[in-house]
């Protein structure tokens, strides 16, 4: 099969009774060798995520986040911006995505 794509499929919702995504980026986050590249435009991370995020820039992991410079929902943006400073002090990277809101 030359055009072969891993997938998985994850089952996420209200009713579940643990974030089944946040533990998949966590393992994802730990796993990384050298550079995690995330791009949201709803980047609202919770505290594991922060902490780990934090854990991969201290080892030595290239951490970069790409926000969208425009918000379709400016109150989700002003959340995201919270965490900005605390994770440009040990070194993550962001960048602004200025052609359009992204998905």
């Amino acid at each position: 099969m030359t055009n072969y794509l891993p997938m998985q499929l994850i089952y996420n919702g209200p009713g579940s009774p643990y974030s089944t995504v946040e533990q998949l980026f966590l393992k994802m986050i730990g796993s990384a060798k050298e550079k995690i590249f995330i791009s949201s435009p709803y980047f609202i991370p919770s505290d594991s995520l922060m902490q780990a995020l934090k854990v991969a820039v201290l080892s030595g992991i290239d951490v970069k986040i790409v926000f969208p410079e425009q918000y379709d929902h400016p109150p989700v943006g002003h959340a995201s911006m919270t965490y900005i400073k605390e994770l440009l002090d040990v070194g993550v990277e962001f960048y602004f995505y200025d052609k359009t809101a992204f998905y």
